[in-house]
């Protein structure tokens, strides 16, 4: 094959894995397992995979120098169903002087971008891609852009954030889960207890639920396939526990809304879906902190749902402003949804579902 950037086909993830591996893959990342499998399975065999929005390979002498993943959704802007393709895992290879040509990207982005989709995005970017994205004609979607952190068990969450020694991390852990267990019982930290019934869900619910949300300019448009596979491919991170998913009813059976997120004992829960249905966010937002915190969660952490962030500081939640959510549209009306917050996007709508985001 010649020299260039080519649509990716299956014989070529042996060595995008092995590619992979030298770039991304890290202790306790919830990447092992047979990520070459799992790999293939997000890129080629989603349920929208097309070949009018194929992933794509750099190639150089006959070896693949950089890859980017391309996975298509479906999404209703404005009531009609348009086409998503979510951008993710970009990398280059390094050359034999040991620097990356940062030509490759671009190409790679840039191709990309001139698709036949509707609407571009990625929403687990770091700052190289956002310099990419943007200098290509992207834009930042910037109420999306912003994660919270809610700390559960205060000690053990910051040993496990800033020690990389397991052996003291061992060592300290009896201690800190006493002081813990201290701190847990007063305030700030202490959650709210709610009267709310909080039950588990199947997919079929949580689709049904989904399609109760007050229509907005831009919403997702599962079906029940496309949901189930959503769920599976989440459910293979191999680290972070269970994923739960729950529904939050009153005590007089009033739905008030959902909320799915990894459920691992002493680690940090990644949150999926938080949603409130009319004015229940809080509740919602409470019965979830409630469930983490007795099922021995050290933190939770998830992506802000623009006009909540004065609630999630009330709920002593803090903030950073990465990763960036980056969106690119031919039409401006679907990029102007994005900037004034009129979407419904939540952890399976983009690339924060996938195990290798973990």
């Amino acid at each position: 094959m010649a020299d260039g950037i080519r649509p990716c086909i299956r014989e070529d993830f042996a060595q995008i894995t092995n590619l992979y591996n030298k770039i991304f893959l890290r202790k306790k990342s919830g990447r092992s397992g047979n990520l070459q499998q799992y790999l293939e399975q997000a890129y080629l065999e989603n349920p929208w995979a097309s070949e009018r929005f194929p992933s794509l390979v750099s190639e150089k002498g006959g070896k693949i120098d950089g890859f980017l993943g391309v996975i298509p959704q479906k999404m209703q802007f404005q009531g009609s169903q348009i086409t998503t393709a979510v951008s993710s895992g970009l990398m280059v290879a390094k050359d034999h002087s040991g620097k990356r040509n940062p030509i490759t990207g671009v190409s790679l982005l840039r191709r990309f971008l001139q698709g036949d989709q509707d609407l571009s995005l990625t929403d687990t970017a770091n700052e190289i891609t956002r310099k990419i994205w943007t200098g290509s004609g992207g834009s930042i979607a910037h109420p999306y852009s912003y994660t919270w952190i809610r700390v559960l068990k205060p000690l053990n969450a910051c040993l496990n954030i800033g020690l990389k020694s397991d052996n003291l991390k061992r060592i300290l852990s009896p201690l800190l889960k006493v002081g813990d267990a201290v701190l847990r019982r007063l305030p700030p930290v202490k959650p709210k207890p709610t009267d709310c019934e909080i039950t588990d869900i199947t997919v079929s619910k949580l689709l049904e639920l989904n399609q109760q949300v007050p229509r907005r300019a831009l919403m997702p448009d599962y079906d029940l396939k496309s949901l189930a596979w959503l769920v599976e491919m989440a459910e293979q991170s191999e680290t972070e526990g269970p994923l739960t998913k729950r529904m939050v009813r009153s005590q007089s059976g009033t739905v008030l809304g959902w909320f799915v997120y990894y459920r691992s004992r002493n680690a940090t829960g990644r949150v999926l879906q938080l949603v409130g249905l009319g004015n229940s966010f809080e509740l919602v937002l409470d019965s979830l902190i409630h469930d983490a915190s007795k099922h021995g969660l050290n933190a939770l952490w998830g992506r802000t749902e623009p006009g909540q962030n004065k609630l999630l500081t009330k709920k002593h939640c803090v903030f950073k402003g990465t990763p960036w959510v980056l969106v690119h549209s031919q039409q401006q009306e679907i990029v102007d949804a994005f900037q004034r917050a009129d979407a419904l996007f939540t952890g399976f709508d983009g690339e924060h579902w996938m195990k290798t985001n973990a």
